[in-house]
């Protein structure tokens, strides 16, 4: 029977799952359930969360936690734009708000502009 891990491990277990493979679709699920879970309980900090291979300590508001998470789909949309797995997480950050979302998808329109993959190529 497998051990249950407190949330800020498993999140650090999800990101190792997603970078051995970025269609791990039960890995990017079970990333958005604990990172709603802390959430919704205020323990969302950024010590939970890898940045740049480093790790920190402070809170982070739901803009802040965006950023890395959208970079993160961003890198697996780029490696395998056709798996079903990252885009379901990325409607699942879109859906938590904010304008992030909209800084995101400026610079993949931006970069799909720049290398015609939106020109029917």
């Amino acid at each position: 029977m497998p051990v249950a891990r407190d949330e800020k491990s498993e999140l650090a277990y999800t990101i190792r799952k997603i970078e051995g493979n970025m269609s791990n679709f039960s890995a990017w699920h079970q990333r958005s359930k604990v990172i709603s879970s802390l959430l919704d309980t205020g323990q969302l900090s950024k010590d939970a969360f890898l940045e740049r291979g480093e790790l920190v300590n402070e809170t982070l508001e739901r803009s802040e936690m965006k950023r890395p998470e959208f970079e993160l789909a961003r890198n697996a949309m780029y490696t395998d734009p056709n798996d079903q797995s990252v885009w379901m997480y990325h409607r699942w950050l879109v859906g938590l708000g904010e304008r992030l979302n909209l800084v995101f998808c400026k610079g993949l329109m931006d970069s799909e502009r720049q290398t015609g993959a939106g020109a029917g190529n």
